[in-house]
């Protein structure tokens, strides 16, 4: 179907004025010739086609669109209609019966009429010339729009379907051929449903009832030819294509194949649930960040060292959540594992809200790179060491009061390993009277050093 612009539907009710407004003049003429109107009304009469000339050479002629040729036409029929009038009207004057000059206005008004009967001629012909021209015009952009659509239909990368109202197979692509496993031969004269039943023929039906389109995305199907390819996925739409009546006439069906998208999808979503378990999993405060500090992922231990909301973590960089001490540290410590590349372990203090106390945490901090290898922000772990770091100094303590215990006492003391005999640790006491070095001592056991003695 040929889609008609504005200057074509411009074009068509200039020709359509034109024929009116000539048909009058020459009706006029002939009533003329007839005798059958009287002078005065003859004059009179010839009004309403001169002010109709004048009003469509006003809403046409002044606007730079249409035909060229209905412009030119419509100008010369008012010059010569509104001279004819003219000397009409001065010749049916009461006063200028009698006079030399009316043999001359009556030739001149006879001139202006022949001119404006021969434009008319004219034009009609030049007219009828360039309607002939028009449709062969036509025709010939009817038939390019044609090859268009039939080279974008076979092509089309998108599966396409033509279907009568009753859902029978018009015509198919050869994606939708291949899509289905079958030749673009198998399908005309069949019906869809015959071929692949499905509860979708509700939505046909109310396709064509209602006459409105409709379209649906990532919508499931089992081809029940093909069992093996499981669950596919479709975005597809339903258009109806009316008649002239307005009634629905075939529909057009298009979709396009999804299922590996919606697969990849799935199988998105169940990495992204594995990975939150074991993010959520640990009581290591594990975060994302960006080049820019800010936090792109959280888990609840890292929240609840912050005393914060996890949606409230996110977007927000160091400097809004903790104190300027701190956020300097931390970030001075990202700065570096970004611009060495590598990994890097340290140990980092860090004020916990929940405990209000600071705390210290062992941090493994990664870059985190895309697939090209570059770096684009930071992983890090956080694992709390503080009690552990408490009991390593409360062992150091009873450490160092146990040596000054052991060197201060009065009496010889040596600590021998049972199985051996050999020395650990002996006193100043125990060496000034064995009268050896605690060097030559823990060299020996515990038979040799009574035997020498």
């Amino acid at each position: 179907m040929l889609v008609r612009n504005d200057k074509n539907r411009l074009w068509q009710w200039q020709v359509y004025a034109f024929i009116l407004l000539g048909g009058i003049v020459i009706l006029l003429r002939l009533a003329q010739a007839l005798k059958l109107i009287s002078p005065l009304t003859q004059s009179v009469s010839r009004i309403a086609p001169i002010l109709a000339i004048l009003t469509l050479l006003f809403f046409f002629c002044w606007k730079n669109r249409g035909s060229r040729i209905i412009k030119v036409s419509f100008f010369l029929i008012a010059i010569a209609t509104c001279g004819d009038l003219f000397f009409t009207v001065i010749h049916d004057l009461p006063s200028w019966d009698h006079t030399p000059v009316v043999g001359k206005l009556d030739r001149t008004s006879k001139v202006l009429e022949q001119i404006v009967i021969g434009t008319l001629i004219g034009s009609f012909l030049l007219i009828y010339y360039q309607l002939l021209k028009t449709s062969e015009e036509t025709h010939r952009l009817f038939e390019k729009n044609l090859e268009i659509l039939d080279l974008f239909f076979k092509h089309s990368l998108s599966q396409i379907v033509l279907l009568d109202k009753d859902f029978n197979f018009i015509r198919v692509n050869d994606a939708y051929a291949r899509a289905c496993a079958r030749d673009v031969s198998d399908f005309p004269g069949n019906n869809h449903f015959d071929f692949y039943p499905s509860n979708n023929q509700e939505i046909f039906e109310e396709v064509v009832a209602t006459k409105k389109p409709f379209q649906t995305f990532a919508r499931p199907f089992v081809f029940p030819d093909h069992p093996e390819w499981e669950t596919t996925y479709w975005d597809w739409a339903l258009i109806p294509v009316l008649d002239d009546q307005g009634e629905v006439e075939m529909l057009m069906f298009s979709l396009n194949d999804v299922t590996e998208r919606k697969r990849a999808e799935e199988e998105l979503y169940k990495n992204h649930d594995l990975l939150n378990a074991i993010v959520e999993g640990t009581t290591d405060a594990i975060s994302v960040k960006d080049l820019k500090g800010r936090y792109l992922l959280v888990n609840s231990s890292t929240a609840r060292i912050m005393g914060k909301e996890t949606e409230y973590i996110i977007g927000k960089d160091d400097t809004e959540l903790y104190s300027s001490e701190i956020a300097i540290e931390l970030r001075e410590g990202d700065r570096a594992v970004i611009a060495s590349g590598k990994a890097k372990t340290l140990e980092e203090t860090i004020y916990d809200v929940k405990s209000n106390s600071e705390r210290t945490y062992l941090s493994t901090k990664t870059p985190l790179c895309n697939s090209q290898g570059k770096v684009t922000g930071l992983i890090g772990i956080s694992r709390d060491i503080t009690e552990r770091i408490r009991a390593y100094n409360a062992v150091r303590e009873s450490e160092q009061r146990f040596r000054s215990i052991f060197e201060q006492a009065g009496v010889a003391v040596g600590l021998l390993e049972s199985m051996t005999g050999r020395f650990i640790e002996i006193n100043s006491k125990y060496t000034s009277i064995i009268g050896y070095s605690n060097e030559e001592l823990v060299k020996m056991v515990l038979r040799g050093l009574w035997y020498l003695g």
